[in-house]
């Protein structure tokens, strides 16, 4: 029998009667499903830097890296165990525990929000935070939206195609809609989504700037909000792979953990706005330079190692690889390095000042160094360890960087001149010894030119000389 319906309402009602009957289990509309919602828990932010003026920051940024390489150099000397100063870090530095779990607690909130509105996909950190690394005032979010049925992590980054294009597009658009309609709900203190798009960007990304309730003073004494950013990319699993690398070697070796975040800290800290060097491009220079020591093996090695039962390919790379921490201990040749943690960041600035970045480039995956075909060129070519043709560090001037690598050296021998000055007006240097308060790992003459001259690796090193006599070492700058 035929049923006619006064108004829409009625046949909405209807409807809705009729399917309840058919379907077992609940029913929501959009409405329902908004009425849910609760406001996304943002995770507490950390500001040391309050009411200063960029400059003051700097100079307070400066004086806390010197302390903490002060403190370094005395436990150094003092023969505390390496996972001892890996902790005196992790508690100084480092995003603490409970602040970590915040944020993963966010992301598991934006990822339940995209899946009851029908966005199935599930969000997972890579980067700093899910590799242990990340500071306490900057813990800025990574996240890879991985969608079932997308081939998109299949596809290679080096050239964006037109269908992978319009798919990534869609995607974010989809995923802004349903932020912009639930945004009042979800976040109350404000939230700023930013579309970074386009054909020569070889990682598009969907980036949340999620703002708090916590306010901090700038240099005029103006309430500025606190926010997190949140990057959200939809094609690049690389990422994933990348941080799972990381995390083994920090577990592999403390004094190379140790070693991560203090020259991350260096680059966050002192290094230029226009030196473009990203956290994950430092921590592979230190990769490369612990492969160098033999303190950790070649990506090559691993990926050889693997105990998968097949190859996993991420984007058009390798990406398995051997993450048995006792095989590699076991079977990749015992290291002959036996230098401290001081002793390694200051060896760290002396290879990278002496290496001439102008002829060659880095290689992670097999650590090497190979000849660079463009020979010669004023960009620094530091590769991916799985992406073998990108370079992560494709914006940093050779000659820039050379300066700031040297800048440092600089300042740790005119501290250690200063040292060895009071350690004679205190009487507690001993004539007749060839001590060597710089711990360069040989008791040895040290001499530092001007920054302005030049050597094989493109700007300006220490020499050493090896003394001709019993006498103490001298310095000069």
């Amino acid at each position: 029998m035929k049923q006619t319906y006064r108004s829409t309402n009625d046949l909405s009602c209807n409807f809705l009667k009729h399917w309840q009957q058919i379907v077992p289990h609940d029913f929501f509309t959009v409405n329902d499903i908004s009425s849910k919602l609760k406001p996304i828990d943002i995770p507490d932010i950390i500001a040391p830097y309050q009411n200063l003026s960029v400059d003051e920051r700097l100079l307070v940024k400066r004086k806390e890296f010197n302390e903490i390489l002060s403190n370094i150099k005395m436990k150094s000397n003092q023969n505390v165990l390496y996972y001892e100063i890996l902790n005196y870090l992790k508690e100084k530095l480092l995003l603490p525990k409970p602040l970590v779990d915040q944020r993963r607690k966010m992301i598991d909130q934006l990822e339940n929000l995209l899946n009851n509105h029908k966005f199935k996909c599930k969000l997972q950190i890579y980067g700093s935070i899910d590799a242990g690394l990340a500071f306490k005032d900057n813990s800025d979010i990574d996240v890879f939206v991985n969608i079932p049925n997308s081939r998109l992590r299949c596809q290679s980054l080096t050239y964006l195609s037109e269908e992978n294009f319009e798919e990534i597009r869609d995607h974010m658009r989809e995923i802004r809609r349903i932020l912009k309609n639930n945004h009042e709900i979800l976040f109350p203190h404000g939230v700023n989504v930013e579309t970074l798009l386009n054909r020569n960007i070889r990682v598009p990304l969907l980036r949340l700037t999620v703002f708090s309730e916590i306010c901090e003073y700038n240099e005029f004494s103006e309430f500025n909000p606190l926010s997190i950013k949140c990057d959200l990319n939809i094609n690049c699993a690389l990422g994933l792979a990348n941080t799972r690398l990381i995390r083994l070697f920090c577990k592999l070796d403390a004094r190379f953990m140790a070693i991560a975040i203090l020259v991350r800290l260096w680059v966050k800290n002192l290094l230029p706005d226009y030196l473009i060097i990203s956290p994950y491009a430092s921590t592979l220079l230190v990769v490369f330079y612990f492969q160098q020591k033999s303190i950790i093996p070649s990506v090559d090695y691993l990926i050889k190692h693997s105990s998968n039962q097949y190859r996993l390919f991420t984007n058009g790379c390798r990406t398995d690889f051997c993450t048995d921490f006792n095989f590699i201990k076991d079977n990749f040749p015992s290291s002959i390095c036996k230098e401290n943690i001081h002793q390694l960041f200051i060896g760290f600035f002396e290879y990278y000042s002496r290496f001439d970045f102008h002829k060659n480039y880095i290689c992670t995956n097999t650590a090497r160094i190979l000849i660079k075909n463009n020979y010669p060129t004023n960009i620094v070519e530091l590769y991916d360890p799985f992406d073998l043709k990108h370079n992560v560090t494709r914006k940093v001037n050779i000659d820039q960087l050379i300066h700031h690598l040297i800048q440092v050296l600089n300042d740790i021998i005119v501290g250690v001149k200063c040292s060895l000055i009071n350690d004679e007006a205190s009487g507690d240097c001993d004539e007749g010894t060839n001590d060597c308060s710089f711990d360069c790992g040989s008791n040895c003459e040290t001499e530092y030119g001007s920054v302005s001259g030049n050597n094989p690796g493109g700007g300006f090193s220490p020499i050493f000389i090896m003394p001709n006599d019993g006498s103490r070492c001298t310095k000069s700058v």
